[in-house]
């Protein structure tokens, strides 16, 4: 089954372009970088993005469908940080990745805040994860 399909199955939306093409290039993967700057204007750490893959830890289908009624309606869960935080690929005027801290791990987070706009475009956060990861040790 293709990318595409895969994630026609998933959610009733049409992601943008370069997503898909990513997950068809990539299938997820760990990122290059340590951190990146959130729009409260916080670094958080980085670390994976899903895919489709035989490790319910790695894999999107898995995640969207453990926390897909916990995340904002019209978004996809992508990936995770470290200490459990999620990525999301959420339209508001454009797509964007946001980072939703369902833990409300930082200080300002709370039950009216809790999901904040990572500060690059998709295409700059995509960028990021084009190191494949390694199954044996990466996961949420």
């Amino acid at each position: 089954m293709s990318t595409q399909e895969e994630l026609e199955k998933l959610v009733p939306f049409p992601l943008p372009e370069q997503y898909v093409e990513f997950l068809t290039r990539t299938n997820g993967g760990a990122c290059r970088s340590d951190t990146f700057r959130i729009s409260c204007g916080t670094e958080v750490m980085a670390h994976i993005l899903f895919g489709f893959q035989r490790n319910r830890s790695l894999d999107l289908r898995f995640w969207h469908t453990e926390f897909g009624e916990d995340i904002p309606e019209g978004s996809l869960l992508i990936g995770c940080d470290p200490g459990g935080a999620f990525y999301l690929l959420l339209r508001d005027s454009d797509w964007g990745v946001w980072y939703y801290d369902h833990a409300y791990s930082m200080p300002q987070s709370s039950d009216d805040e809790n999901t904040y706009a990572v500060d690059l475009t998709l295409d700059e956060f995509l960028e990021l994860w084009e190191r494949p990861f390694d199954t044996q040790q990466d996961g949420c």
